[in-house]
């Protein structure tokens, strides 16, 4: 865990799903809050930082699509790490989603297990972020996994575009695919994420940290990405 307590935002319109993620999270390290609707989670994420939001995509007034486009016209909000809510009939969203800054996604109904598997992945990338920032604050290397590294070996701030390294990042950075697309979004990256498995190879196409393609074995779009998830990665690289 990180050595300041992480931030998550879980922007949703109903209150049993809250708590449901709330009891969920309780032994992790987290301060959660809730916000009841997207004009009130866009409020929220505008005037305080956040680790990591899980967002609702059905939600009246504002739909998490929606705050997700309102997010990419207001340059002076940061959109944190985001895991979106959805359901298998909303496919095209979801990507749409992904395409505008989301980092992941999960299925309704969402799996305890799957839940906390990606908080503690991103809590530990939020964790690698903090302990390189502090290392060279203080005038040190930069840390091994830092994902700056990512980039060219580059230690810019988080608005900068960074370039993929030239050499392949392998996957000893990463614990999964989830964490690698995230890394991606974090660091803002253009590049393709090339993730190899047994059965074939997927590439995975960000341009400044949003997904704009997926392809696996014949497969488009979040039909690859399902395919892609439920298999073992036996290794993750970054191509220009």
């Amino acid at each position: 865990m990180t050595s300041t307590q992480p931030a998550l935002l879980v922007i949703d319109d109903d209150p049993a799903q809250f708590q449901y993620y709330a009891e969920a999270l309780s032994r992790f390290n987290l301060k959660i809050e809730h916000a009841s609707d997207g004009y009130v989670g866009l409020r929220k994420i505008s005037e305080q930082y956040y680790d990591l939001v899980l967002l609702d995509i059905a939600m009246p007034k504002m739909s998490g699509v929606e705050l997700l486009r309102a997010v990419e016209q207001m340059p002076q909000i940061t959109l944190p790490l985001t895991v979106i809510i959805s359901s298998l009939d909303q496919k095209e969203t979801m990507m749409e989603a992904l395409s505008l800054g989301a980092s992941a996604y999960l299925l309704k109904p969402i799996n305890v297990e799957s839940l906390k598997n990606l908080v503690k992945q991103y809590t530990g990338l939020l964790e690698q972020v903090q302990t390189s920032r502090t290392e060279e604050q203080n005038g040190g290397h930069t840390a091994t996994a830092q994902l700056g590294a990512l980039a060219s070996g580059s230690s810019k701030e988080d608005n900068s575009v960074f370039a993929p390294a030239s050499n392949p990042v392998k996957k000893s950075q990463y614990t999964s695919l989830s964490q690698a697309m995230a890394s991606m979004v974090f660091q803002k990256i253009m590049g393709t994420l090339v993730v190899e498995t047994q059965v074939g190879i997927g590439r995975l196409k960000y341009f400044r940290g949003k997904l704009q393609k997926v392809e696996f074995c014949g497969q488009s779009s979040i039909d690859a990405l399902e395919s892609l998830q439920k298999l073992p990665a036996l290794s993750i690289t970054i191509e220009p």
